[in-house]
């Protein structure tokens, strides 16, 4: 037997436990117009927290107080995450993830690379809901089989961070320190059987739901049976309830400027953490997952 993560499994087992940690950044009037800036700011972020239990793994943009709501403007969105795999100046598919950008809160790789969309999806502008894939369209080599943990801090200041308003009784982002009850934690975001529930319903629901062309889903209510694609996943997470939760305590959201001169101006791990505080949130999820 091998003992992995204190589990013990039978030989070949094909289970892993995985850690995802997501850079939330919420950003404020305009969307981050460049992609390249984007992609600069999580690869420094990511270098900066190298090695470390913080180290991003995917990085999202949002509007402030919207936590489904698209950080980019149209065009950076559609640059960032239309895939032209043709070359043939027409988006074939639309990414999950690119170079560690996540797209979409709703919709979390357990890894980068681990999961892909098949089909494209509508492009949002800056503050518009980001539209989820279709959970038929994905595919991906982790699938989910539990939630074992979720956490998260705010990213306060440049000296420090947060836990206020996660599975505590105290409200640290006040002076003095409040008691408030936090009974609905459970329902508002941060807590894995809300996380692992979601992966659950997403995949009761696809296996239930008509099938279609292209899309790996069952047919059980017409008496059609369960197609093989459709008893696989999920391969992603749904995070926005947690982003949701932690998003009570960021602050107004940073400038898209910001983001946007940031390579220009060779901002280094540090400079970049004193324009975010505030108004960025680490969550971290681990997860047990098989290999498929």
């Amino acid at each position: 037997m091998a003992s992995i993560g204190g589990l013990d499994l039978g030989y070949g087992s094909q289970t892993q436990i995985v850690r995802t940690n997501v850079l939330c950044v919420s950003v404020a009037a305009t969307g981050i117009a460049s992609a390249a800036a984007a992609n600069y700011f999580h690869n420094q972020m990511q270098q900066g927290l190298k090695g470390s239990l913080l180290e991003p793994d995917f990085t999202y943009f949002y509007q402030v107080d919207a936590p489904g709501d698209s950080g980019y403007t149209a065009a950076a969105n559609a640059a960032i995450f239309d895939q032209d795999t043709n070359n043939n100046g027409t988006a074939d598919s639309t990414a999950l993830a690119n170079h560690g950008l996540l797209r979409d809160i709703s919709q979390v790789p357990l890894c980068p690379g681990s999961a892909h969309a098949d089909a494209t999806a509508a492009t949002p502008a800056f503050g518009a809901a980001t539209a989820a894939h279709d959970i038929g369209n994905i595919s991906g080599n982790l699938m989910i089989q539990g939630i074992l943990s979720a956490s998260g801090v705010v990213l306060t200041d440049e000296t420090a961070a947060t836990t206020a308003g996660l599975f505590v009784d105290t409200d640290q982002s006040v002076t003095p320190a409040a008691t408030v009850d936090r009974s609905a934690n459970e329902v508002g975001g941060l807590m894995a059987g809300v996380i692992g529930a979601s992966a659950m319903k997403a995949q009761y629901d696809n296996m239930f739901a008509a099938s279609a062309t292209d899309l790996n889903r069952g047919n059980l209510t017409a008496g059609a049976g369960i197609s093989t694609g459709a008893r696989l996943g999920p391969y992603t997470m749904d995070l926005e309830a947690a982003l949701t939760q932690m998003e009570t305590i960021t602050g107004t959201g940073v400038t898209a400027a910001t983001i946007d001169d940031a390579s220009a101006n060779s901002l280094a791990p540090e400079s970049l953490v004193a324009a975010i505080n505030n108004d960025a949130s680490i969550i971290s999820v681990l997860s047990l997952a098989k290999v498929c």
